[in-house]
């Protein structure tokens, strides 16, 4: 079975986050912001509003700006398919 492992070793992040910056997570792993999740194409999407702005003339549609309006924060639950210890 394979893993989500998205963070780099090398900055040193501590527990939780030494294998996801933000991904189930309620607050960001580098900067401590809010998580943000909203819902597209079925799937949920999730965000550090600090670490991942859009830049400047990102030519976003209509539809996908509606979407990042409707952001939330996200609410961590138990995940099955990147539990944080191997099962």
């Amino acid at each position: 079975t394979g893993s989500i492992r998205a963070v780099d070793p090398e900055e040193g992040l501590p527990e939780p986050w030494t294998r996801r910056y933000i991904y189930n997570h309620s607050s960001c792993g580098r900067c401590g912001t809010r998580i943000s999740t909203w819902d597209m194409g079925g799937r949920t999407c999730y965000a550090c509003p600090t670490c991942q702005v859009l830049g400047k003339g990102s030519n976003l549609s209509a539809d996908r700006k509606s979407k990042l309006r409707q952001a939330k924060p996200h609410q961590p639950f138990v995940s099955r398919c990147a539990p944080e210890a191997p099962a």
